[in-house]
């Protein structure tokens, strides 16, 4: 179950299984040497690193609502299973209310 929250709407819905939740990735580089070596930075693990895949189907009218959060709001509050998180949504594709959305995690929401 996901809940997706602006200042003025909130929507409430069931995540497909195909979604992709977990996904972190590490603050990781590397930069190659003159002398053929290379060198490994690893800067941690943060919750503003992780990006979320969201799948799901929707009412019409949770995608009317989510249209409109999308369009006029800039921050959501997204509350999943890992818990309440603050982002953007970067991208949503909604057709015959299958929906498909990016979300850009800034921070975890204490």
């Amino acid at each position: 179950m996901i809940s997706i929250t602006s200042a003025t709407r909130s929507v409430i819905f069931q995540e497909l299984k195909t979604s992709i939740l977990d996904d972190v990735q590490a603050r990781v580089s590397r930069v190659k040497t003159l002398d053929g070596g290379v060198v490994v930075t690893h800067s941690g693990v943060t919750d503003g690193d992780r990006t979320l895949q969201i799948k799901a189907r929707l009412t019409e009218t949770q995608a009317i609502a989510l249209k409109a959060i999308y369009t006029n709001d800039t921050f959501i509050s997204i509350a999943f299973t890992d818990g309440v998180f603050y982002g953007v949504i970067q991208t949503l594709k909604s057709i015959k209310h299958e929906l498909n959305m990016t979300i850009l995690i800034k921070e975890r929401d204490v």
